[in-house]
């Protein structure tokens, strides 16, 4: 295998082992932040990733991706309030355990079964990515256009609760990632209002400084911007005995297995795919009565599932150029600011990139467990700061981020305008998640159709020429078909109470 064969020591420079480790720590505690975690994180890390090599910028946030989801559990064991979504779960059998006096023996299966499910993602990505990325090569731009389609529909059909709204924030994504700035195919300025800063579109730096970090300053601001989350829990060294962990080997293994499945399938992520790895846990397990009131295999299960999901998401970024979840797109953002586009070509175009960046993701889990093991107490304790210094730091670091990036004043009026509107839109049901993988997948979708229209003279029959296409169009109909059904089952509940 070409992987193999690749030598690792070839990454090891001063400057990647200062960012892992940086991305690594950086990660633990937005995790373990309520309200912050992985998206917020790369948001704010994005604009320094402007000077750096494209391999170093993937290596931080791949970095801060993977420990964010264990830094998730630190805050659902110790508060019993989840860091990041996907570790609402932990919460149900971790928060009781540490309520028990076991804080340090949570946190330890936490930490065990994150890195196992962590490594396992690894291998999905190394061994599913390759060839995901041969068979995406031999599609031609009509197939392409429509696995784009496909993939921005699952977030509606699979992970949203107003779907309607959701497919509504996708299209606007769509918007605004294609339609502003110059036309890619004839030049012409498009809602562009005569500002020549508009000509290269909307500064994704400041989209996505608005879109997460100022949007949860907003979020914080409204709350109680005095208070604190501060923990009670005695012990929280991490401490787990082998014999009585190998007990979870198989229920870790298996959840790990249900966590790179969720994480390949764009839209659902480890939100969804928590529960399913904690029903499973539960219906194989030989003590479903536990599980809720501290049960060591529903943590396991959770928390294997939660970090599986970064090596799953990461293999339809890397082999079709579609995002999994919203800090993915944020990857590919990086990656396309360094002229990198992320899709069936950068195999063959960028070999020792992607071999870098596997690479990197197994060190950056190693590193999460040793800071996990050694450092929880010490990051558990960042949850004492009061929110008005969160929302200081976290605005000022946005803010000058969206200016340094492109030294435009004005991306930082447009970073506080889009994270008005978007507040204002979250509140009432619109997804940001959603909004994001359209931005993202809008210069694919588009420039796919289009040029698919000019190889065959305008003719849309190219698009239903090969029989990959068929499939491909009934699952988008499927798709519609259920996003129109499940809106209608709502109004219909919503109508009767």
């Amino acid at each position: 295998m070409d992987f193999l064969a690749f030598n690792p020591l070839s990454i090891i420079t001063p400057g990647n082992i200062f960012w892992l480790v940086f991305g690594v720590a950086f990660g633990l505690v937005v995790g373990a932040l309520p309200g912050l975690g992985a998206a917020v994180g790369c948001a704010l890390l994005l604009p320094i990733t402007y000077s750096m090599s494209p391999a170093t910028a993937c290596i931080t946030l791949m970095a801060l991706f993977m420990a964010s989801q264990y830094g998730g559990s630190i805050s659902a064991v110790t508060l019993g309030i989840p860091g990041t979504s996907g570790a609402v779960v932990t919460v149900m059998d971790g928060y009781p355990m540490s309520r028990r006096g076991k804080p340090g023996l949570a946190l330890g299966y936490s930490l065990y079964s994150s890195t196992i499910g962590g490594l396992f993602g690894c291998l999905v990505l190394i061994f599913l990515t390759k060839p995901l990325a041969k068979v995406a090569i031999w599609l031609a731009d009509p197939e392409l256009f429509l696995v784009g389609v496909a993939a921005i529909l699952t977030v509606p059909a699979l992970g949203a609760k107003n779907k309607i709204r959701c497919l509504m924030s996708v299209l606007m994504g769509l918007f605004v990632g294609n339609c502003i700035g110059l036309d890619s195919f004839t030049g012409a300025a498009r809602f562009t209002f005569g500002n020549v800063h508009l000509s290269d579109g909307i500064s994704i730096v400041a989209m996505l400084s608005g879109l997460f970090a100022m949007v949860e300053v907003f979020e914080m601001s409204v709350g109680d911007r005095g208070g604190r989350t501060v923990s009670n829990a005695k012990d929280l060294k991490c401490h787990v005995p082998w014999n009585e962990y190998k007990h979870q080997i198989v229920n870790v293994i298996r959840s790990s297995v249900i966590g790179s499945v969720f994480g390949v399938i764009p839209g659902l992520g480890a939100s969804a795919g928590t529960f399913v790895a904690y029903g499973q846990s539960k219906k194989y397990s030989k003590h479903p009565e536990e599980f809720g009131n501290g049960s060591m295999e529903g943590l396991s299960a959770a928390e294997a599932c939660n970090n599986a999901v970064v090596g799953g998401a990461l293999v339809p970024e890397l082999a079709l150029g579609i995002p999994g979840t919203a800090s993915l797109a944020i990857l590919g953002s990086a990656l396309m600011m360094h002229g990198i586009n992320p899709g069936p070509n950068l195999m063959s175009e960028n070999t020792d990139l992607v071999y870098t960046l596997y690479w990197g993701l197994i060190a950056a889990t190693i590193l999460m467990f040793i800071f996990g093991k050694y450092l929880t107490s010490l990051i558990a304790q960042v949850l004492r700061c009061p929110n008005y210094v969160l929302i200081v730091i976290v605005a000022a670091a946005s803010l000058v981020g969206a200016q340094a990036a492109r030294g435009y004043q004005m991306d930082v009026w447009l970073a506080l305008g889009i994270a008005v509107i978007f507040f204002i839109l979250k509140r009432l049901d619109f997804s940001i998640a959603a909004f994001t993988m359209g931005m993202v997948l809008a210069n694919l979708i588009e420039n796919r159709f289009r040029r698919g229209l000019m190889y065959n003279q305008g003719s849309f029959n190219i698009f239903f020429s090969r029989p990959i296409c068929w499939v491909l169009w009934i699952l988008v109909l499927y798709m519609v078909a259920s996003i129109l059904i499940d809106s209608a089952k709502q109004k219909k509940k919503a109508s009767s109470k």
